[in-house]
């Protein structure tokens, strides 16, 4: 069987170069016990840290990376850190690379995680978009790290929660005011005082397109319906693993020739 082919793996399907690889991990085939079972990859959720970090050898292996995935310490905010120059902490929601061989790593168990890439696979980007982020601004600080247009940018939209059971309140709203412009009057629909049902992936799309992102891929996934395939925080009521999305370049052909 084809790696992308595994059930602990999700293909991102995009058009592009096939020296760009990007996907997500699903739940399975790790060795976390209990809330966190099985293919946790989240070492901050009270899991062993034996078992995440035997998970994440695993992932290394399966996929023959090209290094270790570079993990954030995600904080529900915009900043961004790009990897070609950066020395400090790895306190950020997102990371940009134009360096190949070099893996970018979102967690996520219900947020959006969004992967970016330009048309020729040189420059990649990985996003954890929850609501706060999308509404701080994150999409719209990482599309300048690009040297190119954002018409020239592809987007693929990893799994996250749907709207069918994503419920949020007054305050979640009102942080979008800001977007009104952006936003569809029907992208928060109410279901009693006070709350709503909301999108993320929609939010991503509107303001992609806003920016002038028009290849959006992915989308389709639902962390909280699809208990067998994926953690979800807020049906696990908090206590539960983390699924990672990647986006990397090879750093050379199969023949062995650089890409670069």
């Amino acid at each position: 069987m084809d790696k992308q082919e595994l059930p602990n793996w999700i293909d991102a399907k995009w058009p592009v170069p096939k020296r760009l690889k990007a996907g997500t991990t699903t739940r399975l085939y790790g060795i976390s016990k209990g809330p966190f079972e099985s293919l946790n990859l989240g070492d901050h959720v009270g899991d062993i840290s034996e078992s995440v970090a035997a998970n994440r050898a695993s992932l290394i292996d399966l996929h023959g990376l090209p290094s270790e995935p570079y993990w954030l310490q995600q904080v529900h905010g915009e900043r961004i850190i790009n990897l070609d120059y950066h020395k400090g902490d790895n306190i950020a929601d997102g990371v940009f690379t134009s360096k190949s061989g070099k893996v970018l790593a979102i967690l996520t168990a219900d947020c959006l995680p969004i992967l970016i890439t330009n048309k020729t696979g040189t420059e990649i980007a990985a996003l954890h978009a929850g609501w706060r982020g999308l509404a701080s601004g994150i999409i719209q600080k990482a599309l300048p790290m690009f040297s190119c247009a954002p018409e020239s940018l592809m987007v693929w939209l990893g799994p996250a929660i749907s709207a069918r059971n994503y419920e949020v309140s007054d305050e979640v709203k009102s942080a979008f005011e800001p977007l009104d412009s952006i936003l569809q009057q029907d992208t928060f629909i109410p279901v009693r005082p006070g709350h709503w049902l909301v999108s993320l992936y929609r939010i991503a799309v509107l303001i992609l397109k806003s920016l002038g992102v028009e290849r959006i891929h992915g989308g389709q996934y639902c962390t909280y319906r699809d208990a067998d395939l994926f953690y979800s925080h807020r049906r696990d009521t908090g206590k539960t693993g983390r699924m990672a999305s990647l986006i990397w370049m090879e750093p050379r052909t199969v023949s062995g020739e650089p890409y670069e």
